[in-house]
């Protein structure tokens, strides 16, 4: 639960520092009440893993970052130039 208010206390600096700099940018403002709004959502969604031993959530994160890797492969991989693909008219193709 202390980190939860650390994040919320974090997203209230780029709001403030727009105020002292006098800017009239309204998108800090709206960027942080909707992450706000995503992690009030979303506590009561993770409360369950809250109370995990640390073994356990270091476990967990480690799953989670072998997901996201395994996926960010997969976007990059399918992202790049098909080599074998003909060219469309507008690249200059036939």
């Amino acid at each position: 639960a202390k980190g939860v208010v650390g994040l919320m206390i974090g997203l209230g600096i780029s709001p403030l520092a727009g105020h002292l700099n006098r800017s009239l940018d309204l998108r800090p403002l709206a960027m942080v009440g909707s992450l706000g709004s995503l992690i009030v959502l979303s506590y009561r969604w993770l409360q369950p893993y809250l109370d995990l031993t640390r073994d356990e959530k270091v476990r967990a994160l480690l799953v989670l970052a072998a997901v996201l890797s395994a996926l960010a492969v997969i976007v990059f991989v399918s992202s790049l130039p098909n080599k074998g693909a003909s060219r469309s008219p507008a690249e200059g193709g036939s």
